[in-house]
């Protein structure tokens, strides 16, 4: 529930940070993100509360903000050496908690046009096919690789994202 918290200030640099800016700034962050996993930095534990605080509060900030909820509580998921189907069902109630927050708060600021309602309407079958593919996939996955291919594809979005802002 700490996202809620951040969430707030997210929508309030949604609505006043220009789009370059943003895109530059979920550019750095995916990059940044890329560079701790490949340079083995990832810490192996993260202990204690105020982790968990932290990585609520700063993903409701850039899930409203960027629409990145996701390194803040990756980064705590896997520091704490749940199983992967613990991590999974964990991050998917977090992300559903997150993302209704965010859209009360969209809603709130008057971001939610009808523009932005026709396009996630146009998205939604697509994601909602590609999310049922992952489930069935999910057990046949090596997912040492999968994991190098995700990086390996968040690090050339943040380079794009960089350079074209």
């Amino acid at each position: 529930m700490r996202t809620v918290l951040g969430t707030p200030l997210g929508v309030w640099i949604l609505v006043t940070v220009s789009a370059s800016t943003l895109n530059r700034i979920i550019g750095a962050v995916l990059v940044v993100v890329v560079l701790l996993e490949w340079a083995g930095v990832y810490p192996e534990r993260l202990h204690g509360r105020r982790w968990a605080i932290g990585a609520g509060l700063f993903a409701g900030l850039t899930g409203a903000a960027v629409g990145m909820p996701g390194p803040p509580v990756v980064l705590y998921s896997t520091t704490q050496r749940w199983s992967p189907r613990t991590i999974k069902a964990n991050l998917q109630v977090f992300f559903f908690v997150n993302q209704v927050v965010i859209l009360a708060g969209y809603w709130w600021a008057g971001v939610l046009t009808r523009e932005v309602w026709r396009l996630s309407a146009s998205f939604a079958l697509p994601a909602a096919a590609g999310t049922t593919l992952g489930i069935l996939l999910f057990k046949h996955v090596n997912h040492v690789r999968f994991r190098q291919v995700v990086f390996a594809v968040l690090l050339a979005s943040g380079l794009v994202l960089l350079a074209r802002g």
